[in-house]
C-alpha cells in the first residue's frame, strides 16, 4: 500500500491558499459574493498549484512591501537623530515615527541578512 501522505499535505496547502485568498479578497471587494470570491479563490490557487508544483517556495515577511509610500520616504529621509522632525513634517507622533523606523529597520536587517547566505 503507498501513501498519500506528501500528496495530503499539498492538497492541504493548496486548499489553506484558496481560503485565505477567499478571506482577502472578501475584505478587500466587499462588494464581491461569498460564492464569487470562493470561485475565483479556488481558481487562482489551482493556478498557482499547477504553475509552482514541485518546487519548494520561501515566501518572505516582505517587511519593506508592507512599508506605504509615505513609510518609505519616512525611513530614506532618517539620520538617526530627527524623529521630531520627521514627526513635525509628517504631521505624526515621535512614536509614530519610532514605529516606522523599527519596522523599516527590521526589513533591511532581514534583507542584508539573507544577502550574507545567497
Amino acid at each position: 500500500m503507498t501513501s498519500n501522505r506528501g500528496q495530503d499535505r499539498t492538497a492541504e496547502l493548496i486548499a489553506d491558499l484558496a481560503d485565505q485568498l477567499e478571506v482577502a479578497l472578501l475584505a478587500q471587494l466587499p462588494g464581491l459574493e461569498k460564492q464569487d470570491a470562493r470561485m475565483v479563490s479556488r481558481h487562482v490557487s489551482l493556478y498557482m498549484a499547477q504553475h509552482w508544483g514541485g518546487q519548494n517556495l520561501y515566501f518572505p515577511k516582505n517587511y519593506f512591501g508592507r512599508l506605504s509610500a509615505r513609510d518609505k520616504e519616512i525611513w530614506e529621509k532618517f539620520n538617526g537623530k530627527n524623529h521630531v522632525e520627521l514627526a513635525a513634517e509628517y504631521d505624526l507622533t515621535v512614536q509614530h515615527i519610532y514605529r516606522i523606523v523599527k519596522e523599516a529597520a527590521e526589513y533591511h536587517q532581514a534583507k542584508n541578512q539573507a544577502d550574507l547566505f545567497s
